[in-house]
């Protein structure tokens, strides 16, 4: 993982439906099914502790996404300024 923006596989909705349909019918696969589900909730805890920005408190996230924005908007000013920028020497 790391800086690139991946998604955290929280998928867990087909599981949970595979472990109701062992429930109603009986079935001898529950406890695959709940070992599956709980490795991917494990799975998902590794994930999501190694997220960029993980140990930092939600205002110290919002202060980031805060001076983020005002790069941004700065740098799109400053391309829109140069794009009509004539750099010809004629």
């Amino acid at each position: 993982m790391g800086d690139t923006g991946e998604l955290v596989d929280a998928n867990f909705l087909p599981l949970i439906y595979d472990i109701l349909k062992c429930v109603e019918r009986d079935s001898y696969d529950i406890n695959t099914k709940i070992t599956d589900l709980r490795t991917k909730l494990q799975n998902a805890r590794e994930q999501v502790e190694k997220l960029p920005g993980i140990d930092f408190s939600k205002e110290e996230q919002e202060r980031q996404i805060d001076i983020l924005r005002k790069q941004l908007a700065t740098k799109v000013e400053l391309l829109r300024k140069y794009k009509n920028f004539d750099f010809s020497l004629d």
